[in-house]
């Protein structure tokens, strides 16, 4: 579920610009009904009602407000983005790739509480919500979940319980295990535990969320090599039967890692695309979160899993995990609201009273 507000018609927020001349013509028409006022007699203007200048403004202001309702209801308000039941049941069930297990991977390490994807929310949360509403997808599915940093842990075995699944996730926290650190390779050898418990008829796929960043020992090219070579393995031991999605969390620019300091100074952390490609290699993809709602991006992940794996997949008929498809996100109106406040605001100014009550002296 998305709690931002989007807007159909955000170009009329312009006509906010109004409120301009609005509070410019009230206090011209204010001016002028006072030197006109003036220009009488004070004879005439004892028996003249005098308009109160308070109520002037503040029904001034009620107008304003009405106005400022008005041009936000026009702008068309929405918010709330979900999939309708029919959609979420006909994409995730009827076409659903024939899958055997499927295995969760999560980086749990400190840099994946750096604030730098959607809304300026943390990797770890993003990445938790996008498993949560996979695993709620998958519900009857034999799924895994496994937390990683320095050391890969299995928080729960393959199961088809789905809601044991997402209290798992909800609790899982950084440096998981109490251990510090991260290493991809730890993560692939879970991989390799994993399938190696299965039986040689069956099919794992394997999700791996990772902001890629590596801070085992050595250069970036031996981390690689040690990949490959374990990968390599992988794949000829476990042909046809492993496919490994690699899902990238966090932006390029990156950011600074909360509540860490090394040496004094703070650390920035950023994503890191090469050792979690060639992860990917594995008969999957690699898959950038980007911009997209945790919903959506799950959505994504499932057509994609579908389109690689399932048994009548063709190359004409692949397309791109970041395609605008069908079924459009639902949106819940929110016009009715600040429509509601500017009616609200025209009936104050309507019946406020304009001239201010003069008491009559006694005797008069």
């Amino acid at each position: 579920m998305s709690a931002e507000i989007l807007y159909d018609f955000p170009e009329a927020a312009g006509l906010l610009f109004m409120l301009i001349l609005i509070i410019g013509g009230f206090a011209s028409l204010h001016y002028y009904r006072s030197s006109i006022t003036q220009s009488f007699s004070l004879v005439n203007q004892d028996v003249m009602l005098a308009r109160d200048p308070a109520s002037v403004w503040i029904k001034g202001v009620l107008l304003s407000l009405v106005w400022m309702g008005a041009v936000i209801a026009l702008m068309q308000p929405k918010g709330n983005s979900h999939y309708s039941k029919e959609v979420v049941t006909a994409l995730y069930q009827d076409d659903f790739a024939p899958i055997n297990q499927i295995q969760l991977l999560l980086d749990a390490s400190a840099s994946m509480q750096v604030a730098d994807v959607r809304q300026k929310q943390a990797r770890f949360d993003y990445a938790k919500e996008v498993i949560d509403e996979l695993i709620r997808v998958w519900d009857g599915k034999n799924v895994s979940f496994w937390a990683f940093t320095e050391i890969a842990t299995r928080l729960s075995p393959a199961t088809m319980d789905a809601l044991f699944l997402r209290l798992m996730v909800r609790d899982v926290q950084i440096n998981e295990g109490n251990a510090t650190g991260t290493k991809l390779l730890s993560a692939v050898e879970a991989i390799e535990t994993e399938i190696a418990k299965i039986p040689a008829d069956k099919h794992l796929t394997t999700l791996l969320f990772s902001d890629g960043e590596d801070t085992s020992e050595g250069s970036m090219e031996e981390k690689q090599n040690a990949l490959k070579n374990k990968l390599a393995q992988l794949s000829e031991k476990y042909k046809n039967r492993l496919t490994i999605y690699t899902i990238g969390i966090g932006s390029a620019e990156g950011g600074q890692i909360p509540h860490l300091l090394y040496r004094g100074q703070t650390v920035e952390s950023k994503r890191e695309d090469r050792l979690l490609e060639l992860i990917s290699q594995v008969g999957g993809d690699y898959l950038l979160a980007e911009n997209s709602s945790s919903v959506a991006f799950a959505r994504l992940i499932v057509e994609k899993i579908n389109k690689t794996e399932a048994k009548d997949w063709s190359e004409t008929s692949a397309a791109s995990p970041h395609e605008e498809k069908q079924n459009p996100l639902i949106y819940t109106a929110y016009y009715q609201y600040p429509l509601g406040f500017a009616l609200m605001f025209l009936l104050l100014e309507i019946f406020f009273p304009m001239c201010a009550r003069s008491k009559e002296k006694p005797g008069t």
